[in-house]
């Protein structure tokens, strides 16, 4: 009996070893996959932001601008005065 009591511990041990190993590894894989989310939710943001920079600066050029340079900007560049 104290045989078979051993072995069991002893497997035990090795089972339980195995199985805080792979905790550990999901741990990190499951980490890292966030960190990706995350990384791709600020490079979306940054892009949202200097897109929407980009179009106040346009905005700002157009309502600054006179008809006739707006028109001028319009015209193909061959046909420009």
């Amino acid at each position: 009996m104290t045989f078979l009591w051993s072995l069991i511990q002893g497997s035990a041990l090795k089972i339980g070893l195995y199985l805080a190993i792979a905790g550990a590894v999901a741990a990190v894989l499951l980490g890292a996959r966030r960190a990706g989310r995350n990384a791709e939710r600020v490079d979306n943001l940054t892009r949202a932001m200097e897109n929407a920079r980009e179009r106040r600066e346009i905005d700002i050029d157009v309502r600054g601008a006179s008809d006739g340079a707006l028109d001028d900007g319009l015209r193909p560049p061959s046909r420009r005065r």
